[in-house]
């Protein structure tokens, strides 16, 4: 059995549509969890059996959401879904037997198409993203090739892991807590998820908006950088180089939207710091003092520092 986590959130006719998908696909065997975090607009009410609805006394996000979902799962297999993303029929098919077929990964992924509102294809999703066969180092150097919704996990493999608590990168935290166990996958060379591009969070243009995805990915970043300090991938020189340039990159954004707080820039230096980088020019009181252009040229000249060490 497959079990099928769908964080919710005042979004009931995509909600609908999300169900749909999943009450067309071929393989049948699967239960679903809508984790309502806290809506001010309920779901529409359920037609079908096999769907348990759980709702959050408080907003916690996601991560508290799938969370929530994984320990009240019982299938073999687990997906997380988001409500306003969906399948193509064949998708719990094709993951299921390209996992069943490849009992040493820990995970099955597809291809996606990024649509609008009304479902029409806008582009193939991360289309020039490489399709590999294992979790690290590649999603730090060439970019995560699958969607949270293109993944079928094995659930008793993964079930010791959490989400954490973060808006921005907190998949990112979760593949690589899952790589540490087990860093196979496998891939589906079908285009089998649909991802609603009219609420990407790389769509989000205003500062408020921009700053939560910045401080957020932070703090995710500080997450990652703990458990590879720990984990036996330390000894990846180019998985460090790469995650010292995600973190400089995301030091630079902070500096440009105006964030002061100097707790951001410390969680930098720290990570610059655990990964073995240079941390020249790290000094934070100073660097928030100084004019921008010349805080973003030191802070430039230390990621191009570190990816030269």
């Amino acid at each position: 059995m497959i079990s099928i986590v769908i964080p919710y959130y005042n979004r009931p006719k995509k909600l609908e549509r999300t169900l749909a998908s999943i009450f067309l696909q071929t393989y049948t065997n699967f239960e679903v969890l809508v984790i309502d975090d806290c809506s001010e607009i309920p779901p529409n009410p359920f037609s079908k059996a096999n769907i348990s609805y759980f709702k959050n006394e408080e907003n916690k996000g996601p991560g508290f959401s799938r969370n929530f979902g994984m320990l009240k799962a019982q299938g073999d297999y687990i997906a997380f879904l988001d409500a306003d993303d969906y399948w193509h029929k064949d998708f719990l098919q094709k993951t299921v037997y390209t996992l069943k077929n490849n009992p040493e990964a820990i995970m099955a992924y597809a291809n996606g198409y990024y649509v609008d509102e009304e479902g029409n294809v806008i582009e193939e999703m991360r289309k020039d993203a490489s399709k590999p066969s294992t979790i690290l180092p590649n999603i730090f150097v060439d970019g995560r090739p699958w969607g949270t919704a293109a993944c079928l996990w094995d659930r008793n493999k993964i079930k010791d892991i959490s989400w954490i608590d973060a808006r921005c990168w907190e998949d990112y935290v979760f593949d690589t807590n899952v790589a540490v166990i087990c860093n196979t996958v496998c891939y589906v060379n079908d285009y089998l998820v649909y991802y609603d591009f009219s609420n990407d969070v790389y769509k989000l243009s205003g500062q408020k908006d921009l700053i939560q995805v910045e401080t957020n990915r932070n703090k995710s970043l500080l997450s990652i950088s703990e458990i590879i300090k720990d984990s036996k991938f330390f000894d990846d020189e180019l998985l460090k180089k790469r995650l010292i340039y995600h973190t400089t990159t995301n030091a630079i954004s902070l500096l440009k939207l105006g964030v002061k707080k100097k707790k951001y820039y410390k969680n930098v230096k720290y990570i610059i710091k655990t990964l073995g980088g240079k941390t020249q020019f790290m000094n934070i009181s100073f660097i928030l003092k100084l004019n921008i252009k010349i805080s973003l040229k030191l802070m430039r000249y230390l990621r191009k520092l570190n990816l030269l060490n």
